[in-house]
């Protein structure tokens, strides 16, 4: 418009005719500079042609101790992003065929794997349910599969036996779906025997489909929710629900994609360049004080910090070339990340998971692993205790847990399976990026489709794996559930845990409480088996005596968790706040002496100030303890800072 402007006025003396001669000239020219522009870039911008499985396999850079297995591909899974086994070892697998921009054509669907010969390599698939949007999330329950399918949550179940789902209900809706790399995400059955998900960046406003929008106004981000009220505002957090009841309420997180548990359910998230985020503080206690206005409840853990080091065995794709080189010369609009760096940083951290399957060992137990979809690659940290935080490292010197050579490898979440194994879900695709984040002069030349038919499940495991036969726990007793809480991998604890909370056997109390109370036991199954109690209701607190006194740090810390329902009930408290204060001054774990910061808030005013004077004299310098405490202060909170402050001991340590 400036050019015919100027052509205008430059040619003011002179007839239109001429006037429109000059500016069809100047059309023309500018058509060409464009049209020679993108010829350019149609040169700069080459197809990347998939690789057939052998090739795939050839291509995986693994460090030495371990070796992947490819256990599906694309004849028989296409675009998985997630996925679940029931009880019995079935396989559910979420396909977003849509992705990227293909919403409204419901393309999705949630597909049933078998391996008929149980020898770890599927044989066949069927459909469970077509005609979904974009699913992005799955979880086994009841014989059925909730599925995040934004904006709703689905549960789906085959009740007749053909492997088809036949029942087919909307729990929940209200989840933003604008923004294709922001849904919701990683659904898990957690501890406290509710389905956690990642709300991830656009959130939402989740309600019931009976409760209409008009009904009241929105709740906000830091009240207390409750379904039927306006709904429960998750915009910036994640969410729970209990299965059974479908209460929902808020939680800590909101990032991006990606969400896992540890044994004592600590949280994990992930987002684009921040690829280990630890969750500190329940949602829940963020507002019980209207005199404090905390900061935020979640904390990066990773060592290095947001965009570390990636070290990618692929070439760079010649688009993010081109794109970096457009943004930093001014000719396309978008962040110049990494000082103008294309690569060589985390810049698509996804499906953060804590590695809890029983094949590793020390080797990768217990560690995070985090997908880099745009550099084809996984890596791991290592996590040690700091404070009562974490600390996340890089294990892999100048490489990584797995390194593809092939640009369409995009590990994009894991899974601890029945096998003890680390599963991989590869949702193989020419270019995963968001088409907003795409120049339209590159866009053109990209084919966002391609890769919508492929799609394969890897899985990692030690060199010398022995693979177990899938285990069938529908037919499983209530005592042997029980005793699979000990297991040493992660998916027997948490599906018997699941499957005991389904059953609501009374007759699960003894063996559980038992279970609880041995100090033999492994204190991982101690910990599901208080969980479990809970969610049975049949939680007493002599059930947390011998856990309160146990020698691990995150068995005594779950247990003290779990003794928040008992603190202000007139029988049993003053003899609890007195073990809450003697545990206070002599607990040598910081995790331990966080979680009774949390729960001193449900203590009388002097038995509270008490508690959290000792605690903040102890941990005044341990910026998470200092938050739970002022979380819990209330209206007593004048009285506490005097009773700190009037220490000197509270200047002698750090902060």
């Amino acid at each position: 418009m400036c050019n015919i402007t100027a052509i205008t006025l430059l040619t003011r003396g002179c007839g239109w005719p001429l006037r429109l001669v000059a500016i069809a000239v100047v059309l023309g020219l500018a058509l060409m500079r464009a049209s020679t522009r993108a010829d350019d870039f149609a040169a700069e911008l080459p197809r990347v042609p998939p690789l057939d499985a052998v090739a795939a396999i050839a291509s995986l850079r693994v460090q030495p101790e371990f070796k992947i297995q490819l256990a599906a591909d694309e004849s028989l899974l296409a675009s998985p992003v997630a996925i679940a086994w029931d009880e019995d070892g079935r396989l559910f697998v979420a396909e977003m065929r849509g992705y990227s921009e293909r919403q409204g054509e419901r393309l999705g669907r949630v597909r049933l794997l078998h391996d008929d010969n149980d020898d770890g390599v599927y044989d066949r698939a069927t459909v469970f349910a077509d005609g979904l949007a974009w699913p992005t999330a799955i979880c086994c329950y009841d014989g059925g599969v909730f599925v995040g399918d934004a904006p709703e949550i689905l549960f789906l179940k085959d009740v007749n036996g053909d492997g088809v789902a036949d029942q087919r209900h909307s729990v929940f809706t209200g989840f933003g779906d604008s923004n294709v790399q922001g849904l919701m995400n990683s659904f898990h059955f957690g501890l406290d025997n509710r389905i956690h998900g990642s709300a991830s960046a656009v959130g939402g406003i989740i309600r019931r489909p009976s409760e209409t929008a008009k009904a009241s106004k929105p709740v906000v981000a830091s009240s207390p929710a409750v379904a039927g009220d306006g709904g429960v505002n998750v915009s910036g957090r994640d969410f729970s629900f209990d299965p059974r009841s479908l209460a929902v309420r808020p939680e800590t997180g909101g990032a991006q994609h990606g969400m896992s548990f540890d044994a004592a359910g600590g949280k994990y998230v992930c987002s684009n360049s921040d690829q280990a985020i630890r969750c500190m503080i329940d949602d829940r206690f963020l507002s019980r004080n209207p005199f404090y206005t905390p900061p935020s409840a979640k904390i990066s853990v990773a060592a290095e910090g947001p965009q570390g080091a990636v070290f990618r065995s692929s070439p760079v794709e010649p688009w993010r070339i081109l794109r970096t080189r457009l943004r930093a010369s001014g000719l396309a609009t978008g962040p110049i990340e990494a000082g103008g760096r294309s690569s060589g940083y985390f810049t698509s951290a996804t499906g953060v998971t804590v590695v809890g399957g029983d094949a590793f060992g020390d080797a990768l137990a217990g560690m995070l692993v985090i997908g880099d979809v745009g550099s084809n690659l996984v890596h791991r940290k290592r996590l040690t205790p700091d404070g009562s935080c974490v600390r996340a490292e890089r294990v892999d010197r100048e490489s990584e847990l797995i390194a593809s050579t092939d640009n369409w490898f995009r590990p994009v979440q894991f899974s601890n399976g029945p096998d003890g194994g680390l599963w991989i879900i590869d949702m193989q695709r020419e270019v995963i990026e968001h088409p907003l984040a795409l120049p339209l002069d590159i866009k053109k030349h990209l084919d966002l489709d391609s890769g919508r038919d492929r799609g394969r499940l890897w899985r990692l495991v030690p060199q010398n794996f022995s693979r177990r036969r899938t285990p069938k726990l529908s037919g499983s007793s209530t005592a042997e559930l029980v005793e699979l809480l000990e297991h040493p991998n992660a998916w027997h604890r948490e599906t018997a845990q699941r499957l005991l909370f389904e059953r609501r056997d009374p007759a699960a109390a003894v063996p559980l409480a038992v279970l609880a109370a041995n100090p033999q036991a492994d204190p991982r199954g101690r910990i599901v088996a208080l969980y479990v109690l809970d969610g049975l209701g049949a939680l007493c607190v002599a059930d947390l005596d011998k856990p309160l006194n146990a020698n691990d740090p995150l068995l005594r810390s779950s247990a003290v968790r779990l003794l928040e329902q008992f603190v202000g009930d007139g029988d049993v408290a003053p003899q609890l706040a007195n073990r809450m204060v003697e545990m206070a001054v002599n607990d040598p774990d910081p995790r331990v002496r966080l979680e009774l910061a949390l729960i001193g808030g449900g203590l009388s005013e002097e038995m509270r100030t008490d508690l959290l004077s000792k605690i903040l004299l102890r941990d005044g310098g341990d910026a998470w303890c200092r938050m739970a405490a002022f979380t819990s202060m209330g209206s007593g909170a004048g009285r506490l800072l005097v009773a700190w402050l009037g220490d000197p001991r509270s200047f002698s340590g750090p902060g």
